[in-house]
Formats: C-alpha cells, sequence, structure tokens
C-alpha cells in the first residue's frame, strides 16, 4: 500500500495564493470568501491552528459587512475549532461573546448552540459535571422548541434544531451516555424519515451506528448498512468511506478481523481516490491493529509506519503514539524485546507529551482566572461598604417583631454587633431564628469586613470532623487529594457561625478550646502553623449548662463562647409577634406566587390559640402551604386546619424511618416531574444513566 497523494493540498495552496491577491486588490469582499473557503480546507486537512487563524482574521469583516447573528454564529464557529486545536481558553472567550450576541438578540436556538459548544468544550477539558449541565440547558430549550416547530411559522428553524439535537445526541455517546445519545438520535430519525433526506439520513444512521460500534456491534451494523445505501444512492463517497470503516470496527469488536481488514482496506481505497487524507491515520491504525491481532506482524508493522509517514496534523500526536503501540506489540510478539523497548519508550513520551500539554493548558486557565481576579479586587473593595449597608438593611427588615422580648432580643444583637473581637452564643428553640440574629451581629457592625462561614455541627460526621474544622494537606490520608482549609481558616478575617455546637465531639471541642486562646491552627498532616482573627458565634437549642453537668460538653469551652449571651424566647411567649410575622409571610408568598395578599383577620384567632412547638419557622411552612392552596382574597379559618393538624401529626410521626428504597423512589419521581417527564432530563439531573432511570421508573409505574 503506497503514501497517498492529497489533492487538497492543490487547492490550499491554489485559494493561499488567491488571498494574497485579494489583499493586495483590497478587495474585502473576495478575502472574506477566500477566508471562508480556506477555514474550511483546513478543517478537512486537521489543520485547526490554521483553519482558527481564517477564522479570527475573518471576524471584523463579518462584523461590518454582516447581521449580528452571523457575528454571533462565526465566533462560536471560531470556537469550534480552538477546541480542536486546543485552545480552551480563547475558545471560551468566542463562545461568550457568542452567547451575549445570542441573548441581546433573544435568539433561544442560537444560545442552544453556543451551550452545546460550550458541552465540548468542558468534555475535552474532562469537566464532566459542567459538560451535563450545559447539555441539559440546551436540551431544555430544543425540547422548548419541539412542538412549535410542527408549525409553519417555525419551519426556517428545523434544520438549526435537527442540527443542534444531533449535536447533543453525539454528545451524550462520547461522554459514554449510549442509551441517552441513542434515545435522542433514534427520535430525530424518526422524524428525519418523515422528511426523506437522504443526506441527513446517512449522518444520523452513521452517527447511531458509531454509539454502538463498541456496546452492540451487531446493532450499529444495522444502522450502518442501512446508512451505506444512502451514501451510495447519494454517491456521498467521504460518508461511505467512513461507514465502511465503522463497519470495519464493528467486526474487530466482534473479533471477525478478517473482515474487518476487509472493509478497512476498502475505506482507505475510496479515500485515497477522493482524496479523503483526514482518516488516514485512523484506517491505518486501525488496520495495523487487526493485522497484529491475527498474528500478521509484518503487516502491522507495514500499516503502522505508513501512518508515521503521513504528513503533519493538528491531531497527529495521539495517532502516532497508537502506531507506536501497534509496532512495540508487532516486535514483542516476535521476540524482538530492544525494538518492542523503543517504542514502547516513543509510545510513553508522547504520553508524557499530551499530559505536559494539558497541565500546561490548565496552568494558563489559572493565570487567566487570577489575573481576572486581580483586576476586580479594586473594585469590590469599593463596593463592599454599600453591600455591608445594603445587607444590613435586609437584616433589619427580616426581623420581624414588635413584642418588647424581641426587641431586647434586636438591641442585644445590634451591641453585640459593634463588638467584632467578642464571641457570642445565641440560645433558644428549633425554629426561633437563631441564624437570623447570628447575621444580624455579623452584618451589622460598623467594622464587618469579613466573610459569614456557618456551619451545621450536627451534620458533621465525627471521623471528618477533624479535616472539616482544621483542613487537610494533600496525601495527609486516604482521599486527601489537594490542600483544603477548613471553616476555621475560611472563616479569617470574619465571622464562624457553629450552629448546634452543643453536638460538636468532645475531642474537636479540646482542639477548639486551643484554637480560641492561641488563635492558631495546624490543618490535619502538616506541622505548619496557621494564625486565624475570627469571630464566633454559636447557637443551640439544648441546655448547655446541663451537658457540662453530664460531662458532654466542656466548661472550660463554655466559658470561652459565652461571652455575651442572647436568648430568644418561643413564639408561643410572645404573641405579639404572629400578627406582624403572618403579614410579613403572607407578602413574601403573594409576590412569588403572583396573587393577591388575603385577608386574614379571621383566621388570627386560631392562630393565636396555636402553641407553635415549631415556632417562626413552623408559622412560616403553614403560611407557605395556606397560599399554595388559597382559593380567593381571604384566608378563612378553614383554610388552615389541616395545616395545624398535619404539623401535629409529622410531629408524631417525625422518628419514623422512610426506607432507602422509598427515597430512591421519590427522588426520581421528583425529578421527572421538574423536567416534565423527560427521562432523559432527569437522568442527567441525578447523575445516573438512561437505562437505569427506566428501570428504576417502573417501580412507579407498579405503584400507581
Amino acid at each position: 500500500m503506497s503514501l497517498p497523494q492529497k489533492p487538497f493540498c492543490d487547492k490550499i495552496s491554489n485559494h493561499e495564493a488567491m488571498l494574497e491577491k485579494a489583499k493586495r486588490e483590497g478587495n474585502t469582499r473576495h478575502i472574506k470568501r477566500v477566508l471562508q473557503i480556506l477555514s474550511i480546507l483546513y478543517h478537512r486537512e486537521s489543520l485547526h491552528k490554521k483553519s482558527v487563524n481564517c477564522l479570527l482574521e475573518l471576524l471584523p469583516i463579518i462584523e461590518k459587512t454582516e447581521s449580528p447573528g452571523w457575528f454571533a454564529y462565526y465566533h462560536r464557529l471560531a470556537a469550534k475549532s480552538m477546541i480542536l486545536a486546543v485552545d480552551y481558553i480563547t475558545a471560551e472567550e468566542c463562545l461568550k461573546r457568542s452567547l451575549d450576541i445570542y441573548e441581546n438578540l433573544g435568539d433561544l436556538l442560537g444560545k442552544a448552540n453556543v451551550y452545546i459548544t460550550y458541552g465540548e468544550l468542558y468534555r475535552k477539558k474532562g469537566l464532566m459535571d459542567q459538560c451535563a449541565t450545559y447539555l441539559a440547558d440546551a436540551l431544555n430549550i430544543l425540547n422548548s422548541f419541539n412542538e412549535q416547530l410542527q408549525t409553519s411559522n417555525f419551519i426556517s428553524y428545523q434544520t438549526s434544531y435537527d442540527a443542534a439535537t444531533e449535536a447533543v445526541g453525539r454528545m451524550l455517546v462520547n461522554m459514554k451516555l449510549f442509551d441517552e445519545g441513542n434515545d435522542i438520535m433514534s427520535k430525530l430519525l424518526d422524524r428525519k424519515k418523515v422528511s426523506s433526506n437522504k443526506t441527513d439520513l446517512t449522518r444520523i444512521l452513521q452517527n447511531l451506528g458509531a454509539a454502538n460500534c463498541y456496546s452492540d456491534p451487531d446493532k450499529a451494523l444495522v444502522y450502518l448498512k442501512e446508512a451505506q445505501g444512502y451514501a451510495i444512492s447519494t454517491e456521498n463517497h467521504y460518508a461511505y468511506a467512513a461507514i465502511l470503516s465503522n463497519m470495519g470496527l464493528c467486526h474487530e469488536t466482534k473479533g471477525e478481523y478478517n473482515n474487518a481488514i476487509r472493509l478497512y482496506k476498502e475505506s482507505y481505497e475510496i479515500m485515497t481516490k477522493y482524496g479523503f487524507t483526514n482518516h488516514y491515520p485512523y484506517v491505518l491504525n486501525n488496520l495495523a491493529s487487526s493485522y497484529l491481532k491475527i498474528g500478521d506482524t509484518a503487516e502491522a508493522k507495514h500499516h503502522a509506519y505508513i501512518s508515521l509517514e503521513l504528513p503533519e496534523h493538528d491531531e497527529k500526536l495521539r495517532e502516532i503514539q497508537k502506531s507506536f503501540w501497534v509496532l512495540s506489540e508487532s516486535y514483542k510478539a516476535e521476540n524482538n524485546y530492544k525494538e518492542a523497548h523503543d517504542y514502547l519508550l516513543k509510545y510513553c513520551e508522547i504520553n508524557d507529551e499530551m499530559f505536559n500539554a494539558e497541565i500546561a493548558n490548565k496552568l494558563n486557565l489559572l493565570q487567566k482566572d487570577y489575573e481576572a481576579t486581580s483586576s476586580c479586587l479594586t473594585e469590590i473593595k469599593k463596593q463592599f461598604s454599600l453591600i455591608s449597608d445594603a445587607l444590613k438593611k435586609t437584616m433589619d427588615m427580616n426581623f420581624i417583631g414588635v413584642s418588647a422580648k424581641i426587641n431586647n432580643v434586636y438591641r442585644s444583637a445590634i451591641q453585640a454587633s459593634e463588638h467584632p473581637r467578642t464571641n457570642v452564643i445565641v440560645t433558644g428553640e428549633s425554629g426561633v431564628g437563631k441564624e437570623i440574629v447570628a447575621r444580624l451581629v455579623h452584618f451589622a457592625g460598623s467594622e464587618n469586613k469579613g466573610p459569614f462561614i456557618d456551619v451545621n455541627c450536627s451534620a458533621i460526621v465525627e471521623s471528618l470532623a477533624d479535616s472539616e474544622f482544621f483542613g487537610h494537606t494533600k496525601g495527609s490520608f486516604t482521599g486527601a487529594n489537594y490542600d483544603k482549609p477548613g471553616f476555621i481558616e475560611a472563616a479569617n478575617g470574619g465571622t464562624l457561625f457553629l450552629d448546634e455546637i452543643a453536638d460538636t465531639p468532645l475531642p474537636i471541642q479540646a482542639k477548639f478550646l486551643r484554637v480560641l486562646e492561641t488563635r492558631t491552627l495546624k490543618r490535619v498532616g502538616s506541622n505548619k502553623t496557621i494564625k486565624v482573627d475570627f469571630r464566633l458565634i454559636s447557637a443551640t437549642n439544648k441546655d448547655i449548662g446541663d451537658l457540662v453537668s453530664k460531662g458532654l460538653f466542656r466548661e472550660d469551652l463554655l466559658y470561652r463562647i459565652n461571652t455575651i449571651g442572647i436568648h430568644i424566647p418561643p413564639l408561643r411567649e410572645r404573641k405579639d409577634d404572629i400578627a406582624p410575622l403572618v403579614d410579613h409571610f403572607l407578602k413574601e408568598f403573594a409576590r412569588k406566587m403572583n396573587k393577591p395578599i388575603p385577608n386574614y383577620s379571621k383566621a388570627m384567632e386560631q392562630l393565636y390559640d396555636y402553641h407553635f412547638p415549631g415556632n417562626v419557622r413552623e408559622l412560616k411552612n403553614i403560611i407557605e402551604r395556606a397560599m399554595i392552596t388559597l382559593d380567593g382574597d381571604e384566608l378563612r379559618l378553614g383554610d388552615l386546619d389541616s395545616f395545624l393538624r398535619s404539623s401535629a401529626d409529622k410531629r408524631t410521626n417525625a422518628d419514623k424511618i422512610v426506607p432507602m428504597k422509598q427515597m430512591e423512589l421519590d427522588l426520581i419521581e421528583k425529578a421527572l416531574q421538574k423536567c416534565g417527564g423527560s427521562y432523559t432530563k432527569a437522568s442527567i439531573m441525578l447523575g445516573i444513566s438512561y437505562s437505569t432511570i427506566r428501570r428504576k421508573a417502573k417501580s412507579l409505574t407498579q405503584k400507581d
């Protein structure tokens, strides 16, 4: 098999000459057209950096001569080429510009396409959570167009919609979410069969075949054979060559290596005949791999060497690596261990080169983030005092009450806020508003400059408490993959709020006492002393004095945290606060639910008579549920009866444990409701596969 010629090289050379001539003549229209063609030619030859340069040169011309929609489109096109050229930083900048333009234009399909490209960017960077988020956002937009596209008024969006949907399907397959990707592309295939567009059908069937090559090669072959028929009837030689290559991969997966070799050779011959050079390395390496698997090391080495002789392109490294692996394995099979060792070293060197490139790109991203953060720091400091004033006003508005007892609490919080080095403990039953008081103490102070870090001590697992509070260093224990500051360090310069401090384990209490005394700490796994400066606000609904007497809480720590004590009385002891709280909650939920504020005078007597064991939190919950079911403009006695009884029933059943399976089914049911019944979106939201959610959802149907 001889080294193929590359007809596209002549086309590229001709158009490069045409571009120089157009520039000399100053013919902007001609320059634009040639740059557009060159960017496509470079892309087909996998010369992505050159394609990027063409598109960057094209952008100013497009801005002057075309509509904003086209300007946004070319920014997205440039970003796609930059992703292929592994220039993720500039790609993200182009995508941001494109998204801004589409948002200003109100172009939802344009936004969906940008989200898909963002997904590809984050997939390439290995950030699968962000990738899934952008794909879910794109699917939400696309699904909103699904019904509208059936009408003639939206027919112009059909092509864009189909292309975007197909891109999402391919992306899901690339993320190994085969079921979800197949589901999307199968639905698209059904719609395309109605329109009978053979070019589209060829591409979609080819993608479905590629999606199933490894997981279900027989199913993949069915799709690919159908695609092959369409490709032949439309004389689509490029697609036909790619289909043959995919069919070869299916046979190779099945262990039918001779069939695979035959199909790879046929694909290669078509590529050579029509000059489709960008897939040469892929097909040659697959041929070499198949020959190796049948023990024909001479042919395996021959095709691997041909692949290495091909001209350079942006995606060559990975294919070179595959060639080195085939050569190493071939020589090992021939007992030529020196050559096998040499090619294995070259394989590892390529691996290191790709790894170093990835690390360099990540460092560039970090540098960019650092510079952006530094440039914003001055402006943030300028705005800080304004933000603090706004937060203080917000805290004042949320502190609702007219009784003498609650006013005493408010005055104590304001007094404490003026002493930023003084520790405060807030006590009271569950639901009285201890965190609101803690935030008021922090934000109302004139010297407030730092963060407010809130921690629920009862939610921290004892075995992880040291790491959570004091931080840890990389390698200090299994799973410690990076340095991590703890809650105390994060609160440096601000306030640490420890809710339910009485639930803190005794060993942690001893260490915490030392931090309060020395204002220093050491991370887990480190001997380095770190200075910290913070105000401590604690909260509990328990009698700490009683816990001290039982040996469950350190007395010396209590003295440290109890410099100023603020006790919040339960709601049943300050009935005067019920009316203003009801008024506040009704206004809040009326605004959120877009409903009128009801008259509630007839319901107040019932609320005054209720003892509110859940305090303000329970009152808020009752008002919210009443507003949801409200029908009319008046809140009556009957509107609250069931909710007050429900609160009592919930306290009776509070100790009941819900089985894990039931919790799982409840979560799936909520996800499906939130996603409008879409299994694809619900599976992405829950982080499970499409087949898993369909299987588990059967239990919901049987239960109904």
